[in-house]
């Protein structure tokens, strides 16, 4: 309107004509928030009530998407290792082998060589009583599985032996099943596991290792690896195990437990899994700049090259998680002589053991009291396995 002098009447008379000539003032309109308020907090609480229902119905955690979310959204990566814990475990990789597990070792070695069928089944007793020793003194507890193996020798039917198998591992907190639930075990495919098409003599022997491996667990890092469940398949794709840590789900294909060593392999490979999730958190796995850290600045996952000072086998080659995988594999019943690996790799095992003394004191003391490290074996690059 420009400038107005009150000396200026006429400029008054027609500013004030301007003014008369504006529509008429409108009402404020309210916040389009203000306005749908009550929409908005229907809606928020009716996604929060949706995400707390399959959270509980997926993980057994009704804040499981919240907090997965808030997770992923800040980066978590696995939290530093104390310089404690790594202490004490150089110290425990610098101890000579106990006087017993020497001994123990020699009387294997001998009825190996001579094919003393009983006298390796002599030394395998021997062994289990000194784990179970030496796990007391660590304060540790090695669950007792005799009476759950005379279930399975005298049961009749699969199902009675599945039943021993059960009773077991609800002594470690775990459930064990053939039946994949239709929520929790949404994201794993397989065939289901037929029990009436199993012969009774190998499901005998498949409830026998599940039980035995699971046995050379401690009670305490069973439970400190947030395992809850167990699904045995007749088949999954492309794979033995699978490890689910967002519902501490392991998937297990049945058939493995026929032979004892690849029961060990591969149920020790899954358990480490689910300890390295228990560790780390669901996406600190897979970040993990202190673990990786220790590779050599040539080496990267996924390109299968110059993996053979990085990892245990080839396999660690693909990425971290199963890197680690393996790493726990070798150490969460007995340790692998270091004096055989790289390096790198014993700087691994150092490290994941140290995590686990950091969580559980004790257990870097009772691992090593049950291992043979031998001093004059050296590492060959061109013994690793793909």
């Amino acid at each position: 309107m420009g400038n107005i002098s009150e000396n200026d009447p006429v400029g008054i008379n027609r500013a004030q004509e301007e003014i008369d000539s504006l529509p008429p003032a409108q009402p404020a309109k309210k916040n389009i928030l203000s306005r749908n308020r009550n929409f908005i907090a229907v809606t928020t609480l009716g996604i929060g009530a949706l995400g707390a229902i399959g959270g509980q119905l997926y993980a057994d955690d009704p804040l499981f998407f919240p907090a997965a979310g808030i997770e992923f959204l800040t980066e978590q990566a696995c939290p530093p290792t104390p310089n404690s814990a790594m202490e004490e475990v150089v110290i425990d990789f610098e101890s000579p082998d106990t006087p017993r597990m020497e001994k123990i070792l020699k009387h294997a070695d001998i009825a190996i060589k001579t094919h003393d069928e009983a006298g390796i089944q002599k030394v395998i007793s021997q062994l289990d009583n000194y784990r179970k020793n030496m796990a007391e003194k660590y304060g540790f507890t090695l669950q007792d599985s005799r009476e759950s193996l005379d279930s399975i020798e005298s049961a009749t039917s699969n199902s009675a032996m599945l039943t021993a198998v059960q009773e077991y591992f609800s002594g470690l907190g775990i459930s064990i099943t053939d039946q994949p639930d239709l929520i929790k075990d949404m994201a794993q495919r397989g065939k289901n596991l037929n029990l009436d098409s199993i012969s009774p003599e190998v499901f005998r022997q498949i409830s026998r290792n599940l039980i035995t491996v699971f046995s050379r667990f401690p009670k305490e890092l069973v439970a400190f690896s947030e395992l809850d469940r167990i699904v045995l398949w007749e088949k999954l794709p492309e794979a033995l195990g699978v490890t689910i840590n967002t519902n501490h789900t392991i998937h297990l294909v049945a058939d493995v437990f026929i032979d004892e060593y690849d029961s060990s392999v591969v149920a020790n490979h899954e358990f480490g899994h689910a300890i390295d999730g228990a560790l780390c958190g669901i996406f600190g796995s897979r970040r993990d700049p202190e673990y990786a850290g220790l590779n050599t600045p040539d080496f990267q996952y996924g390109s299968f090259e110059n993996y053979e000072n990085n990892v245990m086998y080839g396999y660690g080659d693909k990425n971290i998680l199963e890197d680690k995988g393996i790493v726990l594999e070798s150490m969460l019943d007995t340790i692998r002589n270091p004096y055989e690996l790289s390096p790198v790799v014993q700087a691994k095992q150092k490290l994941l053991l140290a995590r686990l003394e950091a969580n559980l004191p004790g257990i870097a003391g009772y691992l090593r009291s049950i291992s043979n490290f031998d001093p004059e074996a050296e590492f060959d690059p061109n013994h690793i396995q793909n």
